[in-house]
Parts: C-alpha cells; structure tokens; sequence
C-alpha cells in the first residue's frame, strides 16, 4: 500500500505542502531571469524568448 492509502488526511497534506513548497521555489528562480507579477492565485511574465508586450496565459 503506498503513503496516500495508509493514513490519507495527513499523507495528502504532506502532498500539497510538498507541492506548494515546488511551486513557491520555481517562482522564486523564474523570477531571477523574468519580471513576475501576481495575478490573483497565478504570477505572470513576458515570455524571454519573444518580443510580445503581453503576459501569455
């Protein structure tokens, strides 16, 4: 039986706790080489390699 199946309450927030802790860290590192803005829960940023003037979706 894996990790989820045996005590599934606490498995799945150390789940999503594991992934915010993801999503925080590649923000932080996009962030370095992008300017980043928060747009309610998303960040957005020009995309590096073309010359647009609008975030993409």
């Amino acid at each position: 039986m894996n990790s989820i199946g045996t005590n599934k309450p606490t498995a799945l927030l150390e789940y999503a706790d594991a992934a915010v802790k993801v999503v925080a860290n590649l923000s932080a590192i996009i962030g370095q080489f992008v300017n980043l803005t928060r747009k309610g829960r998303f960040w957005r940023g020009l995309c590096p390699f073309h010359n647009g003037k609008l975030p993409g979706l």
